[in-house]
């Protein structure tokens, strides 16, 4: 991997790479952050979820549209977006005119930030968790011929009972072939 990191060194693509990466060094650099700005290039966004744990702690983002974003940002209200342009130094000015213009007047009225951070919560932490992750990976994976609304509950029983704490015994099959709850 370190070889690999190396020989990119010359495309101009920084890499850092933190060793024993753990919760513990994860919330240590995440606390006391205020917005998490997120700059990939499109398409590049891997998937979001350090924005994802920053919103599930009442902290907005400042991001591309790209990944999670693209769904998550209810502009002014869990955050914003940095428009798309031409090119960087467009996407570049973008960003510094939401920080200057729209973020640190907000950030400069206590109450109001308050309620951002909470709508981050509320709507972003909400929805955009482990909990509807696992259920939409596993629905999809293994009942897509099943209904969001029968597949979602049967695969959050079905991690359940993994876990030794399902409701209810699993059937291997219904008459359909499609796995029930008894």
């Amino acid at each position: 991997m370190f070889a690999s990191a190396a020989s990119l060194k010359s495309s101009g693509i920084r890499i850092l790479y933190l060793e024993n990466y753990d919760w513990d060094l994860g919330a240590m650099l995440t606390q006391g952050v205020d917005v998490w700005v997120n700059t990939p290039r499109r398409p590049y966004e891997a998937s979001g979820t350090s924005g994802m744990k920053a919103a599930l702690n009442g902290v907005p983002s400042l991001s591309v549209l790209d990944g999670w974003w693209i769904e998550g940002c209810a502009e002014d209200v869990t955050g914003w977006a940095i428009d798309d342009a031409e090119d960087e130094d467009g996407e570049a000015a973008s960003l510094y005119e939401k920080l200057e213009n729209k973020i640190a007047p907000l950030y400069s009225r206590p109450n109001a930030w308050a309620r951002l951070q909470q709508h981050c919560i509320g709507i972003n932490g909400s929805f955009f968790n482990t909990h509807r992750m696992l259920g939409q990976y596993f629905y999809n994976a293994y009942f897509p011929q099943m209904s969001e609304e029968e597949g979602i509950p049967m695969a959050v029983d079905v991690m359940a009972g993994e876990r030794g704490n399902a409701p209810a015994a699993h059937n291997a099959a219904s008459e359909e072939g499609v796995p029930t709850l008894q």
